[in-house]
């Protein structure tokens, strides 16, 4: 069973690329700090699981992905209940990340929500398929066709057609 000292040992190793990992997908630091503790107090519930995880950083990123939808679920019940105590409609739009450009910013918001996370996984955090499934809570054969859609979805984001010209062949 993993100890005190193991998870000191897990936070010291991890921390710097946990802030940034939360830095990247929130609004403010204030929030990615937020993030940060609700991680560590996830990890630390879950002392047991430790001496399981073979990949301790794709873990910890596999909890901050489900803080970080639980949070943003939260903030559009909160948006969705002020727009209806105001009488209008609210509508929820994502912070501006300061690592994404306007335009793949943009792109990125078209795809679906787990093709984003997954291209942000491998390209932002630098993960290898296995880790990125560890985070995802699938294999890595299955990230790589999931990865390879999602960039396929990205290009088509990033460069439409017009309806008279022939989509490019993938192979």
């Amino acid at each position: 069973m993993a100890s005190d000292d193991d998870f000191r040992a897990l936070f010291d190793s991890t921390f710097p690329q946990v802030v940034a990992y939360a830095r990247r997908r929130t609004a403010n630091r204030s929030d990615a700090d937020d993030v940060v503790a609700e991680i560590y107090a996830t990890a630390w519930r879950r002392l047991d699981k430790l001496d399981d995880v073979t990949t301790p950083l794709a873990w910890l990123y596999g909890i901050g992905l489900n803080v970080i939808r639980n949070r943003r679920r939260s903030a559009e019940r909160h948006l969705r209940l002020v727009g209806k105590a105001e009488g209008a409609a609210a509508s929820a739009t994502a912070a501006p990340d300061p690592a994404e450009s306007i335009v793949i910013r943009q792109a990125l918001s078209t795809l679906p929500d787990d093709d984003a996370e997954l291209l942000r996984l491998v390209a932002w955090e630098g993960l290898s398929h296995a880790e990125a499934g560890i985070v995802l809570g699938c294999t890595a054969n299955a990230v790589g066709i999931r990865l390879h859609r999602a960039r396929r979805r990205l290009d088509d984001a990033l460069h439409p057609s017009s309806p008279d010209t022939p989509k490019a062949s993938y192979q």
